[in-house]
């Protein structure tokens, strides 16, 4: 247990698996490079970028955040490149995103944070990465979608079951044109 706590608490010892943690994470950066998954290139290097920042700023190696993070942040990213699960690895990724940047606001910055106030901007930074991602033709709908082969504004809908009703959607019309 003492050993353990060495490891957890140890500023050194932090930094070094920090630093070999995000290593691993630039490589997954190149890898994504060079198989052309310039998104989730970009992702790596911005983990790595602010990871990095105390560091950088303060020129001493040993500023790192906390290795479990950083953790985090390269499994996900390793679990991704394994093709096992990589929407829930993007998850991860954003989440271990934002509480890095919420810890560096705290520990390296004038910044005070109580503890929900920390909590509650995290899970609305991951909200807010999360979100800003999604695109209308990535977010679920409710079963109506319009024929790949049909131009769009046309009114010919797919679906199991028949058209929707006029006081589902006053908005959609059947052939008349809106007044």
């Amino acid at each position: 247990m003492a050993r353990l706590r060495a490891v957890v608490h140890d500023e050194r010892m932090n930094a070094l698996i920090g630093w070999m943690l995000t290593g691993i994470v630039v490589l997954t950066a190149v890898e994504s490079l060079l198989t052309d998954a310039f998104l989730w290139a970009g992702v790596a290097l911005l983990v790595v970028v602010v990871a990095a920042v105390p560091a950088v700023v303060t020129s001493e190696w040993t500023m790192m955040v906390p290795w479990p993070l950083l953790l985090v942040a390269a499994v996900a990213m390793i679990v991704r490149r394994l093709g096992i699960s990589v929407e829930i690895a993007g998850y991860f990724v954003v989440v271990a995103l934002a509480l890095i940047v919420v810890i560096e606001l705290d520990a390296f910055t004038p910044v005070e944070m109580t503890r929900r106030f920390a909590v509650a901007f995290a899970a609305l930074m991951t909200l807010a990465v999360q979100g800003s991602g999604r695109s209308p033709s990535t977010t679920p709908t409710s079963g109506w979608e319009p024929r790949s082969s049909t131009p769009r504004g046309s009114s010919s809908w797919t679906s199991s079951s028949s058209r929707p009703s006029e006081s589902r959607w006053p908005w959609f019309s059947s052939g008349t044109s809106r007044r």
